[in-house]
């Protein structure tokens, strides 16, 4: 009988710390359930300010922006870009110009070469008459 009783000492406190962790674990989430309510009441409230606070700092960035000259910087980079566009499309006709007029050039070449060999087959069949 002298383990019986260290065994319900043992019992006794480890039954004492499983039950305290258990409150806590209750007790806290208690308090996350109390935090979640008075978030859900306040954030009307701070949608609303958000909302008003929105445009003044939409204006500061912009007054920023235009402060560093970034805006600036993009216009000027989007002027340069549409100019090496239409470099490039002109640069891109010229190209297609000069392909077409090689491919016609070809093309007249090949239409003589079969007038050509037309002629001399038509001669050696009339001549292996």
């Amino acid at each position: 009988m002298k383990n019986v009783w260290k065994g319900l000492a043992v019992g006794a406190l480890v039954g004492a710390l499983v039950g305290m962790v258990l409150d806590l674990l209750s007790g806290g989430s208690d308090k996350l359930r109390e935090a979640g309510h008075r978030v859900h009441d306040r954030a009307p409230a701070a949608a609303e300010w958000v909302r008003e606070q929105a445009p003044a700092a939409a204006r500061k960035v912009g007054d920023k922006l235009a402060d560093t000259g970034v805006v600036d910087h993009a216009r000027e980079a989007a002027e340069h870009a549409r100019q090496h566009a239409r470099e490039a499309a002109g640069q891109a006709r010229e190209h297609a110009r000069e392909a077409a007029e090689h491919a016609r050039e070809h093309a007249k070449e090949a239409a003589g070469q079969a007038r050509e060999h037309a002629r001399e087959a038509a001669a050696h069949a009339s001549g292996a008459q």
